[in-house]
């Protein structure tokens, strides 16, 4: 399946045109934390974190994950989650 990540930045929303072909749901979300750490070490934190965010989408455009860049605000650790749904 393809999957499509986009990145929300404040209301603005990057959209990933192209996609990467993945397994299933697991492989998806593992991208998705990869992805969001990635993002959370090269941007400069904002103010207000809330709108900064992941949303992946499926080949119909349909939204199945979305997930916060920056998780700490909402007591998620990545590693832990990680390590714990990516093993």
């Amino acid at each position: 399946m393809r999957y499509y990540f986009h990145i929300a930045l404040n209301g603005d929303l990057l959209r990933d045109r192209q996609g990467t072909e993945l397994p299933g749901i697991a492989d998806m979300q593992c991208n998705a934390i990869d992805l969001a750490g990635e993002l959370e070490r090269d941007l400069a934190r904002p103010k207000s974190p809330t709108g900064y965010y992941i949303e992946v989408t499926d080949e119909a455009g349909q939204r199945v994950f979305a997930l916060p860049i920056y998780r700490k605000q909402f007591h998620v650790e990545m590693p832990t989650e990680r390590q714990t749904l990516c093993a």
